[in-house]
């Protein structure tokens, strides 16, 4: 199968992906959610 692959020049994808993380983004926004409630409507749709 990767023999296969290479041949036709599919890439070989992992069977799983890690969820995107950036701890200081995450601290930041929890940060502002608790200094102001209304940050959270501001980017709950955008972070969907």
């Amino acid at each position: 199968m990767a023999e296969a692959a290479r041949k036709f020049g599919v890439a070989e994808q992992p069977l799983y992906r890690e969820a995107p993380n950036n701890i200081e983004a995450e601290q930041a926004l929890l940060g502002a959610i608790l200094v102001n409630n209304d940050a959270f409507y501001r980017v709950s749709d955008f972070l969907k």
